[in-house]
């Protein structure tokens, strides 16, 4: 039976595979990400951060520049706009980021070349993971949730269980998939489990994507990933306006950090959102994950920026 790690291996094509044929099945199923970099073996970053390589034949330019092309379908035309960004998605909703040369016109990024590196990251589906998130968020009803973590702590694996979760007790449900990541749709197919009640809009900037699940689609629960810019903030607050909750992710290690940065501190300000989880840094899905009330994070921060105020008045004078 074919593992998530072999899914997204065969997406860079059959001279990777073959590096990693004698691979043990224990490191297949804690593969985080597959790793290829020019002049050193292939490797796998595992659950725990460790870094596993495979052999001791040192990748060739060739090699790595024929897993890009693999990756790209033969048309890297077809993502442009995705490589200006330094990542692709592929079938499954593995992530390809991309170590390579830029190529600007004047200021304006327009692609890469000389693919050095590419780090594949593997998408899993854990049915049931957001278990201990849905039981204590949405106990007293549907409400706004935020997801924060560092990259690679689980937050598009939650937030897609939490889609499926909400889409199979009949909620409608909104995915708003900029990056094809959450829901991979292929084909107007997800290889994932999103229930009954989901609708899913791909490749829209997720700005745009949130204004038109509003208008046409009537969305009890709108999901993104990683939001935090302004036309998103204003976008949120028209959705939350139009009865929608809007659960969606971003990037923090843990609460300090999260308030120190003023765009999250505004989107918590919105009063979209009711709480906020913090996830461990490699979530493991039977670790406790914390849970706080989006007012109080606001008023401890308030209560510290007055203090802060407060001393500098103090030293001023």
């Amino acid at each position: 039976m074919k593992t998530e790690f072999d899914n997204a291996l065969c997406t860079m094509g059959a001279q990777i595979q073959k590096l990693f044929s004698v691979m043990p099945e224990e490191d297949k199923r804690s593969a985080c990400e597959i790793r290829l970099r020019t002049g050193i073996p292939p490797s796998i970053t595992d659950s725990s951060g460790r870094t596993i390589s495979y052999g001791n034949e040192r990748l060739t330019p060739y090699q790595v520049e024929e897993a890009f092309m693999h990756l790209c379908g033969h048309s890297v035309y077809s993502h442009t706009q995705e490589l200006r960004n330094g990542f692709i998605t592929v079938k499954g909703g593995h992530r390809a980021g991309f170590g390579a040369r830029a190529v600007y016109d004047g200021d304006r990024l327009t692609g890469i070349r000389e693919i050095s590196s590419i780090n594949l990251r593997i998408a899993r589906e854990v049915i049931g993971c957001s278990t201990q998130l849905t039981d204590r968020v949405f106990c007293g009803g549907l409400c706004g949730l935020l997801v924060v973590g560092v990259p690679s702590s689980g937050k598009t694996t939650q937030l897609r269980d939490i889609a499926r979760y909400l889409s199979e007790s009949g909620r409608r449900v909104t995915v708003c998939d900029e990056r094809g990541e959450i829901a991979a749709m292929c084909g107007c197919v997800s290889p994932f489990r999103l229930g009954r009640c989901c609708d899913v809009l791909t490749g829209f900037a997720k700005a745009e994507a949130m204004l038109r699940a509003v208008r046409c689609l009537n969305p009890q629960a709108i999901i993104c990933d990683e939001i935090g810019s302004g036309e998103e903030v204003s976008a949120l607050c028209e959705a939350v306006n139009a009865g929608a909750c809007v659960i969606a992710s971003v990037h923090a290690s843990h609460e300090e950090e999260l308030m120190k940065r003023p765009q999250c501190v505004k989107l918590l300000k919105t009063g979209a959102f009711k709480r906020v989880a913090f996830l461990p840094k490699k979530y493991l899905y039977d670790e406790e994950i914390k849970v706080k009330d989006a007012g109080d994070l606001i008023e401890n921060h308030r209560s510290v920026t007055d203090r802060y105020m407060r001393s500098a008045d103090r030293l001023g004078a």
